[in-house]
């Protein structure tokens, strides 16, 4: 029997409840700070926006990454998010 292993977010904020499944992965997640929106990374390379109030997909950003480790929102610059990738790479987007 193979032995597959998977890596569960689930992620509940607010009125959001955001749950996907990736393989090998832990993948990162934050919330802006209006707490209108989610970001999160992505095996795939996106970083993803979502929609707090009803968790509904707002845009797929194409990173140019092979995977998308984890995100954050700069503290102090509010329009300012930064993704970064399994290689180390660091993205800053305004």
């Amino acid at each position: 029997m193979e032995s597959t292993s998977y890596v569960f977010c689930c992620i509940m904020y607010i009125s959001l409840l955001l749950c996907f499944q990736v393989q090998g992965y832990s993948i990162g997640f934050d919330v802006s700070h209006d707490g209108q929106t989610v970001y999160s990374a992505s095996s795939d390379g996106k970083l993803y926006c979502y929609y707090n109030p009803t968790g509904r997909l707002n845009r797929a950003i194409q990173t140019g990454l092979d995977v998308t480790l984890d995100v954050a929102c700069h503290p102090v610059l509010q329009s300012t998010i930064a993704v970064s990738a399994w290689d180390g790479t660091i993205q800053v987007w305004k």
